[in-house]
């Protein structure tokens, strides 16, 4: 009787780990969920990055991925677009609308809806149109009217101003709606920006968003374009950071103005990306519209559409791989028992090989046992939550409440609700004895959140809402004041690391807010959340934590919502703050009050996972010393 040789190697393991289902740790660039491409007008990188009429953009870019030499790809405006959606500018040199469209080439839009994805094209201002004749504007309410599927050359609403151009519109040369060939698109896909949706997980796959050209700065200041998106798209950017989704913004092309010297010649202009996985940083490798597109084609799989992509290189360095997926390391060391198990029950050797191969499975049987459990190990760097004060009373018993159930002794409407219109600079410390649950050295806070009120059982009930702070700002800092002992000038409280971690420092942003409710006298959930932009490092060895808030425009409280809050003194809490005047230096009232506040924090990545990868090294090198392995 013969007996084969099974060999089972070791990369075996890991092939199954890479290859199990749910595995995130994609090679070089993660496929989003959903990517929203911006595209601005006609201006330079510094005039952008830097300008004081751009404090948005210059925010976002610190706190994205920011190309330094990106450039657009030629003059003028109508070529850029269609370089960057399809690799090409099929033929067309200047912004006349083209007499060969519709296209039948390849584009990104068709690429996407031939794999299986969706795309559509939002345009600011694009009008109502009929299906007979979508060149031609009609009024809203026209019969058989659609708002989508404009094929006319231009459309504004205001006399004197241009708005919608379809040299800004790339997809649109490839709408056929009656007889649609290879690589053309639905009317569905070429859409206004009023049906870009409010629930972002409505989105297309890749969508294009192109303001109107008073927005873009093309006709419009920078100052015009730098709100608009501050308006419009940073709610999305919010989102994107913790939903699996991307934010590119780029402009078409660099300044035509002779009158502009600096970066004209060489069509330097600004592209960042931003989103979840995204590092930080400024990135110096040479970058074109054909970069950006063929990195949306590798992100899904698809071919390249036009010479102009196809010899691009993808951006690859900004996007983070994140550790091998917990449950592809378990499933790699249960497949290594089995393996063995099988060898086992299946193979038998003659009985001068018996004793090699035992130590073999042996070997085979350890290395799956240490890979599941590190892949255990890797459950528990999940994020914690700390809840601070967590020292309050249960007001029906004699004890104390578990700290996810506690809740204040009062409500009220600050830092998030002074009222509309009226402004508060607001500090708020938490005792660094709320944070014992942090690793040592501390943690990174990524969230910070809210609840609403249920202090006493003559109190309302506090209903669902959803809102928008208008203009707010969070700073973090680790400080030697202590509750109760704030100091009434603001600027004698933060730290040395005092960080920004939400909104744009000066002028704050956008804060959408909301709440399920609370019924009275229940704990209400943590659900008013404020995702943090920039994450904050806190040691609690180091000192006390410092909350620093700056709400400049105010904000109504929605059905006198109030947030929960308790006012004993001695506890682990206090501020101080001014009523009505966001820009004092010092309070104008200090109290024991504080708002009861949810920090989510992260831990180092893979730390535990690594401590136990590095125990079972001595193993495996003593089995392989022994001959054991192979």
């Amino acid at each position: 009787m013969t007996h084969r040789r099974v060999p089972i190697r070791l990369s075996l393991l890991f092939a199954l780990a890479a290859s199990a289902p749910g595995n995130s740790a994609r090679a070089q660039i993660p496929q989003y969920a959903h990517v929203v491409v911006v595209v601005e007008e006609n201006h330079n990188f510094s005039e952008i990055i830097g300008s004081p009429s751009a404090p948005y953009i210059t925010d976002l870019a610190a706190n994205s991925a920011l190309f330094t030499s990106s450039h657009g790809t030629e003059h003028p405006s109508q070529p850029n677009y269609l370089d960057l959606y399809s690799g090409f500018n099929q033929g067309v040199v200047a912004d006349n609308t083209s007499l060969l469209a519709p296209f039948t080439t390849a584009n990104l839009g068709a690429s996407l809806f031939k794999a299986g994805f969706t795309f559509s094209d939002y345009s600011e201002s694009l009008p109502y149109s009929l299906p007979g004749n979508r060149s031609v504007a009609v009024a809203p309410g026209t019969p058989g009217a659609t708002a989508y599927g404009f094929t006319g050359d231009s459309y504004s609403a205001h006399a004197g101003l241009t708005e919608y151009e379809r040299k800004h519109n790339p997809s649109v040369n490839w709408q056929n709606e009656t007889n649609p060939g290879a690589n053309q698109l639905p009317a569905t896909t070429n859409q206004p920006f009023t049906a870009f949706p409010t629930d972002f997980s409505l989105l297309p796959t890749v969508s294009f968003v192109i303001p109107n050209q008073q927005n873009d700065m093309h006709d419009g200041t920078i100052q015009m374009g730098d709100t608009w998106l501050l308006n419009n798209i940073e709610a999305y950017r919010q989102w994107a950071l913790t939903h699996n989704s991307l934010l590119i913004v780029t402009f078409d092309e660099g300044s035509e103005d002779t009158n502009t010297p600096v970066d004209g010649a060489a069509n330097r202009v600004v592209t960042l990306f931003s989103g979840q996985g995204v590092n930080t940083g400024q990135y110096s490798e040479p970058v074109t519209h054909f970069s950006v597109l063929r990195t949306l084609e590798d992100m899904y799989n698809l071919p390249t559409s036009g010479a102009g992509d196809l010899e691009a290189m993808p951006i690859i360095d900004v996007f983070a791989v994140p550790e091998p997926n917990t449950l592809a390391l378990v499933a790699a060391g249960i497949c290594a028992a089995l393996a063995a198990f099988i060898v086992r029950r299946k193979w038998r050797a003659p009985p001068e090989h018996e004793q090699v191969l035992s130590r073999k499975r042996t070997a085979l049987v350890s290395t799956g046992i240490a890979i599941a459990i590190s892949g255990f190990a890797m459950v528990d760097l999940r994020a914690a939550t700390v809840i601070a004060p967590n020292e309050l009373p249960d007001p029906n018993s004699a004890g104390n409440l578990p700290a996810t159930q506690t809740y204040g002794d009062t409500s009220n409407l600050f830092p998030l609700f002074p009222g509309a219109g009226t402004s508060l600079r607001y500090q708020q410390i938490y005792d660094a004895s709320q944070f014992t649950a942090l690793s040592p050295g501390g943690e990174d806070i990524t969230e910070i959140l809210f609840r609403v009120g249920s202090d006493a059982a003559t109190r309302l009930d506090h209903g669902a809402f959803a809102t928008t702070i208008p203009a707010i700002e969070f700073t973090l800092s680790t400080t030697s004041a202590t509750p109760d002992n704030l100091n009434g000038t603001f600027t004698n409280n933060p730290g040395a690391d005092a960080t920004t971690v939400y909104g744009i420092p000066g002028t704050g942003s956008p804060l959408a807010v909301s709440s399920s409710g609370s019924a009275s006298g229940n704990p209400a959930p943590f659900d008013i959340v404020v995702l943090l932009t920039t994450p904050f490092r806190y040691d609690p060895s180091k000192g006390n934590l410092l909350l620093d808030i700056q709400n400049f425009a105010g904000a109504a409280s929605p059905t006198g919502i109030e947030l929960d809050g308790t006012f004993a003194a001695g506890d682990s809490v206090s501020r101080a703050y001014n009523f009505g005047n966001v820009a004092a230096a010092t309070a104008n009232n200090s109290d024991t009050i504080g708002v009861v506040t949810e920090f989510v924090t992260v831990p180092e990545p893979g730390v535990v996972s690594l401590l136990v990868v590095a125990l079972s090294l001595p193993v495996t090198l003593r089995m392989r010393r022994r001959g054991l392995t192979r």
